[in-house]
């Protein structure tokens, strides 16, 4: 809304209240003046509020510190309630947990979800099995999560660590700290509020307690420890995959040499696609691909624009001809202008009436025509308006498209610095091709390639490099 706003789109903001606006006082008095210098004003109807009067933003100031202020007061009452609530073993939290129902504050097992967590815990602790394993025989046979959808290692592991199966209950783990941003975090353990044997049981104590220190001894203290994935890689974040949509996460960390990248999906779900009872795809066949690989295809993809940016430049230059022939500026003053000759025109109707000249059944008559007239010739302003906007947006950012393939083309050393800000995208497909997007040019590119050769003697041949939609 307020980008709307500053392109020219929205006149005026209606708000109900001053703390439907915005949560603080600091927030509300920075978007009002950025709306402001756009002569767009807000009104607060409950408040009688409007930042177009002269002390419209002193009054503003006063109502939003009173708001924020009430904020903070019902942020302690209802903090203080919980804590009382949860100090006499009210259950908090989701209402649906996996082998438990929450029933009026009071835990109640699940006979069927129950059953699948012994078998659960069976398997790490006395067969050995890992949390990756035990998920891939639960998706097997069609034995989901609470919500419907395949398990993967790290919700097992999460399973394995929650006391709650043990029949205790530990209560106030996290906390809001922030009443504004409603930003939580993690407290210590000593402010927790536990109850021992608090509801009945579905994992004996003994297996549970052997359980934790399995997870000790196989260094799985920590879920992160599951899926390690370093931010730190010039394509870090801007692989997906092209079959389902996934992330491609690399598999290793920062000292490897070079990384092979697999699909997330298909390490947490195997290779065989599983449909779940929520309708959605889970496991994908989709292969890894080595970071050479993508290596090799910006290399590719800058020589390519280095020696066709003279035709992308035209194509760019085209697409702007077409836009102005398609799109011409709209001009709205004649618009204007018979809405001032409707308003005379109301304006001389009521000195009609006051003359006597007309009666009043007239004047109300012919006020609601010129009104409705006013509507129609507004909403054509707006629309017009709101197309010239958008065509202006649209030239603006075409120009600057051409003006980096400029930079682009005169870019003669390559390394993964000048990647890592020049890549977009890249969605990886199951038919040794990769479609790679730069923030550069508003069109793809596609990449067929191939590999040979084994560790020692790996080789990459691309094969063709074309422009995609």
């Amino acid at each position: 809304m307020i980008t709307d706003a500053e392109n020219g789109e929205i006149d005026l903001i209606l708000t109900k209240e001053v703390s439907r606006f915005a949560r603080n006082t600091i927030d509300t008095l920075t978007f009002t003046r950025r709306l402001s210098a756009k002569n767009v004003g807000v009104i607060f109807t409950n408040d009688n509020i409007d930042t177009r009067d002269k002390d419209g933003e002193l009054r503003l100031t006063i109502m939003a510190s009173i708001a924020q202020e009430e904020s903070r007061k019902t942020s302690e009452r209802v903090k203080w309630g919980l804590r009382r609530s949860l100090e006499k073993g009210t259950v908090h939290g989701p209402r649906t947990r996996f082998g438990y129902r929450t029933i009026d504050g009071v835990l109640t097992v699940v006979p069927e979800e129950a059953e699948t967590l012994r078998r659960m815990y069976n398997a790490y602790v006395y067969d050995g099995m890992g949390c990756y394993k035990i998920a891939q025989e639960l998706n097997a046979n069609k034995k989901f999560t609470v919500t419907g959808t395949p398990w993967t290692g790290s919700t097992v592991l999460q399973i394995m660590k929650r006391e709650i199966y043990v029949g205790d209950l530990v209560q106030g783990k996290r906390q809001c700290v922030d009443y504004l941003t409603k930003t939580y975090k993690k407290t210590a353990e000593e402010t927790h509020v536990i109850f021992r044997d608090n509801h009945e049981a579905i994992i004996d104590r003994k297996t549970w307690e052997l359980a934790q220190k399995t997870i000790k001894e196989r260094g799985l203290d920590m879920v992160e420890n599951l899926r390690r994935h370093s931010t730190k890689h010039w394509f870090s974040g801007k692989m997906s995959c092209g079959a389902c949509g996934w992330s491609y996460i690399s598999n290793g960390g920062n000292n490897v040499k070079s990384h092979t990248l697999h699909c997330e999906n298909r390490r947490g779900n195997g290779k065989n696609p599983l449909k779940a009872p929520s309708g959605k795809i889970y496991g994908c066949s989709n292969k890894g691909i080595n970071e050479k690989v993508l290596l090799k295809a910006m290399e590719c993809i800058m020589g390519y624009i280095g020696q066709t940016r003279n035709e992308v430049i035209d194509d760019l230059l085209r697409e702007i001809a077409e836009m102005q022939q398609s799109d011409e500026i709209i001009n709205t003053v004649p618009l204007e202008n018979e809405i001032e000759k409707l308003n005379t025109k109301k304006r001389n109707a009521i000195d009609l009436m006051l003359e006597d000249l007309i009666s009043k059944d007239d004047l109300k008559k012919q006020t609601e025509f010129y009104d409705s007239e006013i509507v129609r010739l507004n909403e054509e302003i707006h629309q017009s308006k709101n197309i010239n906007s958008v065509h202006s947006r649209q030239i603006k950012k075409v120009q600057e498209y051409i003006v980096k393939v400029k930079e682009t083309a005169n870019i003669t050393e390559y390394n993964t610095d000048i990647y890592r800000e020049l890549l977009e995208k890249v969605l990886v497909n199951n038919d040794s091709t990769i479609d790679v997007y730069l923030n550069c040019v508003p069109f793809g590119f596609k990449v067929v390639y191939h590999t040979s050769g084994g560790t020692k003697n790996y080789k990459i041949h691309i094969d063709s490099c074309a422009i995609v939609a």
